[in-house]
């Protein structure tokens, strides 16, 4: 039976048949410039400092849910907070801070019921762990879904995580699994099946490291008919990180490697991000560095299927030259028109830029909606973007007032 995949409110996959979600608005005014607008500033005590890896989520109701990497109470381990539309900006509220989890890397995946789902590095066994805040009459509830071990069934968890309609939930740990990488594990895709009131980890892959790839650090891509899309950080051929599918087949999962980053001078290096899949399947994501001889700062890349589906050719659409932003970490979203929308963790002489990619007769080009001063608006924007309305929502985790991080708007 096909799987279909939940995905925070307002980013859903642009894919009328083969993919599971709703389009991105595109809505927006072509000749207004666009403008960037702190909507929230970080102070750094309970509520928070340095928003996480995982971009923003929202609710049906335009709420946006996030982490912070530190800050909060007891222990300074960061925040969960909630920023809910007010009077025409946002106020936040503090959902959830303590120790319990561990500190936050991911972003919170919206699921069924408003439950909030997200891994953190903390757990019973100190390896990382699946937790929930369950919403209920004077709050949330935490509860721990599942604690890894390490060299058993994975350890550090660091991409945000997808959910079918089943109410299972997917990510990847980047160690552990396994007896190689230092004996440590490779890293590995897992499940959380909903059983008997908690939740059952099942092992869906365990890499293997050299060529199979290693270090999977972001999360995952989820389709109608089950297929799972994801990249490794290293490995692969060019042992610069992989972009790889894992199809339901045989009564188990079946791994299939769509490229292999860096085996050409013009090739970028080391995917960090989740992938992104517009109408036609054909699959976009960005890489640290890399994407020519002259410049070594990283690229937007694109995936296009073959006839079957299952052979995939890699062109690089854009190949950031410094001046226009560099080193991408967050992965990129799509409009139904077909733009591609991303950030850059820096800039020659900033602090990161939000970035626009317009398909062309000859390719894409690029327009930079907003370079951070890294200053009061922000600096160093390492999650992806959300859209909604117009609007392009991200964080920094850098900059504003006390140089704790940003959460930001850019309307289109």
């Amino acid at each position: 039976m096909p799987t279909s995949f939940r995905l925070p409110f307002g980013i859903g996959l642009a894919v009328a048949a083969l993919w599971i979600g709703a389009p991105l608005d595109a809505s927006h005014a072509a000749a207004a410039a666009p403008k960037e607008t702190v909507i929230y500033d970080f102070l750094g005590g309970a509520d928070g400092a340095q928003p996480a890896f995982g971009s923003l989520a929202a609710d049906s109701s335009g709420a946006l849910y996030g982490t912070t990497s530190y800050g909060g109470q007891p222990c300074g381990c960061g925040v969960v907070y909630k920023l809910t539309p007010s009077n025409g900006g946002y106020v936040e509220s503090v959902i959830y801070s303590g120790d319990g989890a561990g500190n936050f890397i991911a972003g919170v995946l919206v699921g069924a019921g408003g439950v909030l789902y997200f891994p953190a590095n903390g757990g019973a066994h100190g390896q990382g762990g699946v937790f929930a805040l369950t919403p209920g009459p004077s709050g949330y509830t935490l509860s721990t879904v599942y604690s890894f071990d390490g060299p058993n069934d994975g350890s550090e968890p660091y991409g945000t995580l997808i959910e079918d309609a089943g109410g299972a939930l997917y990510g990847t740990t980047a160690t552990g699994g396994g007896t190689g990488c230092f004996n440590a594990g490779c890293g590995t895709v897992y499940k959380l099946t909903p059983s008997q009131g908690g939740y059952a980890e099942t092992i869906l892959y365990r890499f293997k490291g050299g060529r199979d790839g290693f270090d999977p650090v972001s999360g995952l891509l989820g389709s109608a008919d089950g297929t799972l899309f994801g990249t490794t950080y290293l490995g692969g051929a060019g042992e610069n990180g992989t972009a790889f599918s894992l199809s339901p087949e045989s009564g188990g999962y079946v791994k299939r490697l769509l490229h292999a980053f860096g085996t050409t001078t013009s090739d970028g290096r080391f995917p960090n991000s989740a992938l992104f899949a517009d109408a036609s399947g054909a699959l976009y994501g960005t890489t640290y560095n890399g994407g020519s001889y002259a410049y070594q700062y990283g690229t937007v890349f694109k995936l296009t299927p073959g006839k079957h589906g299952k052979h995939y050719t890699e062109s690089i659409i854009h190949a950031f030259e410094g001046s226009d932003g560099a080193n991408p970490l967050s992965p990129v979203i799509l409009d139904a028109e077909g733009n591609v929308y991303g950030t850059t963790r820096s800039r020659a002489l900033g602090g990161g830029t939000v970035f626009e990619l317009s398909p062309t007769a000859s390719g894409y080009e690029e327009d930079v909606l907003h370079s951070f001063n890294g200053n009061d608006d922000g600096s160093g924007p390492l999650a992806g973007l959300l859209l909604q309305n117009g609007v392009l929502y991200g964080t920094t985790q850098f900059g504003g007032s006390k140089n704790l991080g940003t959460v930001f708007s850019v309307a289109l």
